[in-house]
């Protein structure tokens, strides 16, 4: 598969479309997109969040060592692969030109990325990278401890990828729009009916009272905004077999 250490494969805002559903993933998009021929695609796993990851045994059309590999695909904005709304394409947007454009440094060497992408067709947004879980690599538990020194590194690397984005506009990629999206009917049933909710205080289980709350937020005059959404940022970091930690 190639490596991250140079540039990433992929077109942003590219005319052809991409994959919208699992199925979709054949043997000849991956053989296009990698410039590898691929003879058999299998999947392993999918795991549906705010994005899909689909784990996918690709094996290429070779005799040598390398002739399997496993991948992890992301897909963002299309319903039909990720259960998100459209209104999440700004987002995807930038986080795959990031992806694309962030320096080496800021960016796993040991977490090869081989193709980012999206279309202007139907909003999707896809990358390929390598399936960290599949070489034993652990993921950031919140419950558990972090150094000083680990945490250092991790916020430096977190710095990295928000000064990407530095004096972007609202405009650019519109925060409102995607709330207003999560805060619909059928999208908020997805997160938040009885069997599919987190546990959160009874108060924010009422759709209206959070959709007035977030009205309130946007009408007021302040130029200081703040929402804290209690996603615990170390949920969202990988550690090498080495111990070193990034953010996934």
């Amino acid at each position: 598969m190639p490596s991250n250490a140079g540039k990433v494969n992929g077109v942003i805002q590219s005319n052809e479309p991409l994959p919208l559903t699992v199925d979709e993933l054949t043997k000849r998009w991956f053989t296009q997109i990698l410039n590898k021929p691929v003879k058999d695609v299998e999947v392993i796993e999918i795991i549906h969040g705010t994005a899909s990851k689909v784990s996918i045994k690709l094996t290429f059309q070779t005799d040598t060592d390398d002739s399997t590999s496993i991948v992890c695909v992301k897909g963002e904005s299309i319903p039909t692969f990720e259960n998100l709304c459209l209104s999440s394409t700004p987002f995807t947007n930038s986080k795959l030109s990031s992806t694309t454009t962030l320096p080496q440094s800021s960016r796993s060497p040991s977490h090869p990325v081989s193709y980012a992408g999206t279309d202007t067709v139907n909003g999707q947004g896809i990358v390929v990278m390598a399936d960290l879980k599949a070489q034993g690599y652990t993921f950031g538990n919140p419950l558990e401890t972090w150094t000083v020194d680990r945490a250092r590194t991790n916020v430096e690397q977190l710095a990295t990828l928000h000064a990407s984005t530095l004096g972007n506009t609202s405009e650019a990629i519109s925060i409102k729009d995607a709330i207003l999206s999560l805060l619909a009917p059928d999208e908020w049933d997805k997160r938040f009916a009885p069997d599919a909710r987190p546990p959160v205080p009874e108060f924010m289980e009422n759709r209206e009272r959070m959709m007035a709350t977030f009205k309130a937020l946007w009408e007021s005059d302040s130029k200081m905004k703040c929402i804290v959404h209690g996603d615990a940022h170390i949920g969202n970091t990988f550690m090498t077999p080495a111990g070193e930690p990034w953010l996934s």
